[in-house]
This record gives C-alpha cells, sequence and structure tokens, in this order.
C-alpha cells in the first residue's frame, strides 16, 4: 500500500533513467454529440471506466457529461439555476460526480461546487449552510472528497463527504492557504500542491508528507491532479515561464516517474487522476485521450486507439521525496508566491481548449 513508502528511509531507490521497454496505447475520447469541434474534454475516469468531462456547444456554452469510455452511453448535465457553465471532474466507482457550475448567484467569486449524484440531482457542498466557492475533484467511493474554497482571507483545502464540509485540510509545512488537495484514495491518502517558493506536488497520508517534483531541471511547477488505490500519482509540470505544460505518472511504490505528453503537442499535455486499472485522463493541444499502460490490444474500448511505445522513465532515490520545511516561503513570500501560481494557472488555462478553461 502507498503508505509503505511514504515513511522516510524504509527503502531506498536507484536513480537512474530508463528508456521505454513496451507499448502504451492513446483511447480517443469520442466527442458528445451535438459539441463543437474539439471541444469535449474529460477529466474524471472512475474504476468501471466510465468517463466525466465538459463539452462546449457551438454556443460556446460549457456542460457536464458522463458515461461509458466507448460513448455509446452519455448523460449531459449542467448545474441549473443561472449557471452559464458547469465542468465535471472526477467520478467515484458508485456515480457520483463532482463539479463547478459558473452562477453569479454564488457570490463573491461566482464558483459554486457541487456532486451530482447518480439519479442526477445537483447537491451543492456546503459549509456552516453557505455554498463552497473553489474547486472539488477527487472523490472516492463512500463519497469523501476534497478540494478548495475561496474566502476574502484567501484559498483553504478541505475534505468533505457527500454535499457537507467536514474540515479544513492544511500540510505541516505550510500556511493553510497555500495547499490545493486535488485527489484522495480509498486508504484517505490526499494528493496535490502547495506553493511556496516553487510550486511542489504532494502526496499526505498518516501525518507522513511526500514532496513531489517532476526531475528536470527546468521543471519549477509540480501539480499533482490525483492518486489511485495503488499509490499512483499523476499530474503536471511546466518551468519558471510557464510556456509549455507537460503531462507525468509517478509510481510511488518504486519512485518512477514517466512522461505521458502526447506525441504531437506543441504547448500542454494535462493528466488527471489514474484509476486502479493506470488508465490517466489525458488532455492536449493535440487531442484528448485516456492513456492505458498496456498495448492496444489489452486496453479496453481500443477500436481506434493508437498504440506508441512507451516513454523513459526516471527513477528517484527515497531522499529525493522528502518533505522540507516551507515555512519561511510560504509566510514571508506567500503572497507573492500565490500571486505568481495564480497567474501562472490563468496561462495554463488560455492555453487548454474552450472545454476546459473553466477553473484551475
Amino acid at each position: 500500500m502507498l503508505k509503505t513508502i511514504l515513511y522516510i528511509g524504509a527503502s531506498l531507490f536507484l536513480c537512474g533513467l530508463s528508456t521505454g521497454a513496451g507499448s502504451a496505447t492513446l483511447i480517443p475520447i469520442v466527442p458528445v454529440p451535438g459539441s463543437c469541434d474539439g471541444c469535449t474534454g474529460v477529466i474524471g475516469i472512475n474504476n468501471n471506466n466510465i468517463i466525466a468531462g465538459t463539452y462546449s456547444t457551438p454556443d460556446f456554452v460549457q456542460h457536464g457529461y458522463l458515461g461509458p469510455l466507448d460513448g455509446s452511453d452519455y448523460v449531459t448535465f449542467d448545474y441549473g439555476g443561472n449557471a452559464t457553465a458547469t465542468e465535471a471532474r472526477a467520478i467515484n466507482d458508485d456515480g457520483w460526480v463532482t463539479g463547478m457550475g459558473i452562477d453569479e448567484d454564488c457570490s463573491p467569486f461566482g464558483l459554486c461546487e457541487f456532486v451530482r449524484q447518480p439519479d442526477g440531482t445537483i447537491l451543492n457542498i456546503e459549509k456552516d449552510g453557505a455554498i463552497l466557492q473553489g474547486t472539488v475533484q477527487g472523490i472516492t467511493t463512500g463519497e469523501n472528497l476534497v478540494g478548495d474554497y475561496g474566502t476574502q482571507d484567501g484559498k483553504f483545502g478541505y475534505q468533505g463527504q457527500g454535499g457537507n464540509y467536514m474540515q479544513d485540510f492544511a500540510l505541516p509545512c505550510c500556511t493553510a492557504d497555500a495547499v490545493r488537495p486535488r485527489g484522495i484514495n480509498a486508504s484517505g491518502a490526499v494528493a496535490g500542491y502547495y506553493f511556496s517558493n516553487r510550486t511542489h506536488g504532494f502526496v499526505f497520508q498518516n501525518g507522513i508528507a511526500m514532496k513531489i517534483d517532476y526531475p528536470d531541471t527546468k521543471a519549477h511547477f509540480t501539480f499533482v491532479e490525483g492518486l489511485n488505490d495503488k499509490g499512483l500519482v499523476a499530474g503536471s509540470w511546466t518551468n519558471k515561464r510557464q510556456r509549455v505544460t507537460h503531462a507525468f505518472k509517478l509510481n510511488t511504490a518504486t519512485g518512477t516517474f514517466t512522461s505521458l505528453d502526447v506525441p504531437g503537442m506543441h504547448f500542454v499535455t494535462q493528466a488527471w487522476a489514474p484509476n486502479n486499472a493506470g488508465l490517466i485522463p489525458l488532455d492536449s493541444d493535440a487531442g484528448v485521450y485516456i492513456y492505458c499502460p498496456r498495448k492496444k490490444s489489452k486496453c479496453p474500448a481500443a477500436a481506434n486507439a493508437i498504440e506508441i511505445p512507451d516513454a523513459p522513465s526516471i527513477r528517484m532515490p527515497a531522499s529525493y521525496f522528502h518533505m522540507q520545511s516551507c515555512r519561511r516561503g510560504c509566510t514571508e513570500r506567500g503572497a507573492a508566491t500565490r500571486a505568481n501560481a495564480g497567474r501562472m494557472l490563468d496561462t495554463r488555462r488560455r492555453k487548454l481548449r474552450p472545454s476546459l478553461r473553466m477553473s484551475p
């Protein structure tokens, strides 16, 4: 389990670069009927290979959808009310979907967090009777979820259950408003990223935090978007100039990073939370896919899939993932750092297709 690799010094990894020794597969996402060309995005996939995401219609209105990977039975939905856009983020094995709706009635930020039940009922996520406004993402069976919410004092991470806020989430290294939880697995491990002098990914479980930085000298911002029950992490990284966003996965049991950039990409490939079979949603300017870590014949819905060579992997030692204190960076320089990170996230959003521009 993941917790066995979070104990500092529990194992030693060999550091080195290895070339791909097999094949992987990219499964194209079937566009939602009625969507504009190139306007269907995918963010979530559960262990039943049901996907969830956002699509835009020709009038540039964003809607949520979910359905089988082969596109045979999509269900579309909207947040409702006065919402002008709906984004579905993650989906659990019971069919609960997390997401956000842009609605002016959610004052002052206009971004309402919700969960959609399997029967189609939309439940606002609330704290003390007020709708949380921010980003909600990871959700487990049992409807345990994580995200962040905004106040006049900043953004704060939290854990919830169903339509209810349960408690704030923080890391021992940082001020509370520097942390962005994005994924949670069945054992309660939480993954996401935090701001200090750089942006770092993390996995946190049983009071122990694992710091994640993509091992490239150009990597300045690392975003972890989720993890599965086997400790596989996925996310993206970019350099200090924020011009190109690259995707990756990390096997936390071995300390091995693997690039997930879609062949032919120019500016962005973004990876989201993997399911337990290692299938990972990828959004890029070269297409939208589900990454399957096996050859085509062993992947689901692979009729139109593209088999590609495995990308090179980098294996890092255990000491590379130690959480370092960032209290000075999070307090003395936190305001400027968070402002810079906010601008960077806005840049990432502009580079994505219209269906995925709503929130970081």
